[in-house]
């Protein structure tokens, strides 16, 4: 093996910290994720290099950034573009985490009960110690009997969501808020792609459904694509119930926050799409 020469080598980062995926350690092929015996994942700081990617919102938004990011700070990830969301989000975490002496995410909201701004100090450290474990396949039994195994969605088909609903706010800002059919016309288009993406979604974390008399298993695309456009409305609900409930597994996705003017409880859900989550570190 060639040894290093270079006479800086001792000074090159070390990781950081070390994480656990919520997926568990058999879910990844090698060629994906290298495992190590502790079942814990390095975590190197971000370079310079690293940094600058940060600051890009187009390559954040597009994923370039995020897989390069990965690559740089977390070695041991061979594929990023494979993670599943809940996975990916919990190494960004860790990333930032590594790469800042500030552990907090600051969340702004307005109270629901008074509309008082208010800010909370989210503690990283806190949300990567308390992450949950997931089940990366799950099988859902419908009330018409089919066996359906789903899994989270990739993280980069969330990418693309996040990306679709920021172009949206963009349009909605640029509407004359004098023009009425403008405005219809845009939120008919806003509700017409989320709820494409809610089907995508859907579609993407569906592996397979098994059909209980006969034990057939359809892992066909297209073929789970047909029934999910001629299923009745009630078996579409329980899909989709299950597979927010998948999805939403791992970090914490509320905070619970206490309003300093008329001091009510409530709870806000924490974003962490690329682009705002380093954009604001």
């Amino acid at each position: 093996m060639t040894q290093n020469t270079n006479p800086l080598a001792d000074f090159y980062r070390n990781p950081k910290l070390y994480v656990a995926l919520p997926s568990g350690t058999d879910f990844y092929s090698k060629d994906v994720v290298e495992m190590t015996e502790v079942g814990e994942l390095p975590v190197y700081p971000m370079t310079a290099k690293d940094d600058i990617l940060t600051k890009n919102p187009d390559a954040l938004l597009n994923g370039d950034a995020v897989i390069k990011l990965v690559k740089s700070c977390v070695p041991a990830v061979k594929n990023p573009a494979l993670l599943l969301a809940p996975d990916m989000e919990v190494l960004l975490i860790a990333i930032r985490q590594a790469s800042s002496d500030t552990k907090f995410m600051e969340v702004s909201r307005n109270c629901p009960e008074c509309n008082e701004p208010n800010r909370f100090d989210f503690d990283l450290s806190v949300a990567l110690a308390e992450s949950q474990e997931i089940e990366a396949l799950k099988e859902v039994v419908l009330s018409n009997g089919l066996k359906v195994l789903i899994s989270p969605t990739n993280y980069m088909h969330t990418i693309q969501g996040a990306k679709a609903v920021i172009e949206q706010n963009r349009q909605f800002q640029n509407i004359d808020v004098n023009n009425s059919d403008e405005q219809l016309k845009a939120l008919g288009d806003a509700l017409e792609k989320l709820s494409t993406m809610n089907y995508e979604v859907i579609l993407n974390s569906i592996v397979s459904i098994t059909i209980p008399d006969s034990g057939l298993v359809v892992d066909d695309v297209k073929q789970i694509a047909d029934f999910l456009d001629n299923v009745e409305k009630a078996i579409g609900i329980e899909l989709n119930d299950a597979v927010s409930q998948i999805n939403n597994g791992g970090i914490q996705k509320e905070v619970e926050m206490q309003c300093g003017e008329c001091e009510h409880v409530y709870t806000t859900p924490i974003n962490y799409d690329p682009v705002g989550f380093f954009l604001n570190s």
